[in-house]
């Protein structure tokens, strides 16, 4: 993150040059940028009382200064570090942006300035978050490096672990799908634990909204495709009408249920806040007699169309890690606003300095 030290014109006791220290070395690892006035950095590398690494690191910083300036002024998000304060961490606004302010006294444990923690289902999660993060910064032109410490938490130790978070201070963002099936569905079970104040900056830590069902919904189309080749027909045969689908109705991508698809009981339930599945699920649906009649009672309940199922996602991450950001924003298509979104908000949290070596 950016952090920017402010209040450092008093006299330095031994917790604010401990602070200092720690701060100047999570810069040195590449964690987070330092931002303050080119004074201060000129004091700390002309200090008897730093270390040769870090009047070293205070040098590069001090030089880094218009740089880092001009990537705050970029992002939405920020960290003040206080060295006049003792207070716990509060949440101020500055010029549209969202800010972080600390006490220095925060930074006394040296994990304090670890990278910033994000929060995600699985390790799968973790894995397509970084993609869509290094297709942003290559699409944006950013040259930053990105840290994040990354922990799991599914399903309803989510918002469990959220809080503990929270209630620590750490820094921390946490990432969430909405298990939306429809447009105006409501959300799933594990999102809607978290109140309208998580998704809003909430001292240290914020859930973000991914915009989408599930995961899965965030694979394109033509990396799908080329899984799903490889399926039964039933599966191909659903997904090239998918397809069809998506060019009527690219949202559809939003909320269809990729791992298992719609019942017809599940898409008459779902169209009840609105006409949506049915009308568009109807051609394909056509000599299906549960589906027209709007109401399936067999043993097996039928579906509208069959999903792809649990593995899915696993079977097409690798296509799409190993492709280009090029490439892949060729094929994103109605994914294109989720990816910059999601991308933008990991940037805010995780933007740091390329790590520096210090002779």
């Amino acid at each position: 993150m950016v952090i920017e030290l402010i209040n450092t014109e008093g006299m330095f006791d031994n917790n604010k040059l401990t602070a200092i220290s720690n701060l100047l070395l999570s810069y040195h690892s590449g964690y987070h940028l330092l931002l303050g006035k080119r004074s201060l950095f000129k004091r700390i590398k002309e200090s008897s009382d730093f270390g040769t690494v870090e009047r070293s690191i205070a040098s590069i910083n001090y030089q880094d200064q218009t740089f880092i300036q001009s990537i705050k002024e970029d992002i939405e998000l920020y960290v003040q570090v206080d060295f006049e304060t003792t207070s716990s961490p509060i949440n101020i606004s500055l010029n549209g942006k969202s800010i972080i302010k600390f006490s220095y006294l925060y930074f006394l444990k040296q994990n304090s300035s670890a990278p910033a923690l994000l929060l995600t289902e699985n390790t799968s999660d973790f894995k397509l978050f970084k993609k869509i993060l290094d297709v942003y910064l290559k699409r944006n032109n950013l040259k930053q490096q990105i840290s994040f410490c990354n922990e799991l938490a599914g399903g309803s130790y989510a918002k469990t672990r959220f809080d503990e978070l929270k209630n620590e201070n750490r820094i921390c963002l946490c990432l969430l799908d909405n298990d939306k099936k429809h447009p105006k569905d409501s959300n799933g079970d594990t999102i809607n634990a978290f109140s309208s104040y998580d998704f809003n900056l909430s001292k240290t830590i914020k859930a973000f909204d991914i915009g989408v069902h599930e995961l899965e919904s965030l694979l394109p189309m033509l990396n799908l495709e080329e899984t799903i080749k490889n399926y039964e027909s039933k599966h191909i045969n659903a997904f090239d009408y998918l397809k069809e689908i998506m060019e009527k109705s690219p949202e559809s991508k939003y909320y269809f249920d990729h791992k298992e698809g719609f019942s017809v009981n599940k898409i008459y339930e779902l169209d009840k806040k609105g006409d949506y599945w049915v009308p568009l699920l109807r051609k394909y649906n056509v000599n299906n007699h549960c589906f027209n009649k709007g109401k399936c009672s067999c043993t097996r309940n039928c579906m509208a169309i069959v999903g792809f199922g649990d593995k899915i996602f696993n079977m097409t991450i690798d296509g799409v890690l190993k492709m280009t950001h090029i490439k892949l924003y060729e094929i994103l298509n109605e994914l294109e606003i989720k990816w910059e979104n999601i991308g933008k908000e990991l940037v805010n949290w995780g933007c740091g300095p390329v790590k520096q070596r210090i002779s």
